[in-house]
């Protein structure tokens, strides 16, 4: 499905419709990965990963889809989050390789002139 294609890196994926996909739900396979599901594949599988293998715009993506279902997570799971070096963010500010950082180590910037005087990390 191209509306979860932003997900292939961090979750396990199964293209299957018709029948196969009633017997695959009834087996306990869910439609769509809760945000739940999709905070702790990126704790769990983020260090099996190169920065280089992560798509920055698909990446993206998964950030929102976190955003849309932030306030359901549990307490527990967004201090894991903050804890954790969950954000791609330039090294050493834009044009600069992207890697993992904990997010109390990172600027948010929307603007390159902004950027470029903070050097975000």
């Amino acid at each position: 499905d191209e509306n979860s294609e932003h997900l292939r890196a961090w979750i396990n994926l199964l293209p299957v419709q018709g029948p196969a996909r009633l017997f695959l739900e009834e087996c306990g396979a869910k439609a769509l990965p809760t945000t739940t599901d999709i905070v702790n594949a990126i704790l769990n599988r983020q260090s099996q990963l190169n920065e280089r293998d992560v798509n920055p715009n698909h990446y993206m993506q998964v950030l929102e889809d976190i955003a849309q279902g932030y306030s359901n997570l549990s307490s527990r799971l967004k201090a894991k989050m903050k804890a954790h070096k969950m954000l791609l963010a330039h090294a050493e500010g834009p044009g600069t390789p992207l890697v993992f950082r904990r997010p109390s180590n990172c600027y948010l910037v929307d603007n390159e002139m902004f950027g470029a005087l903070l050097k975000p990390c």
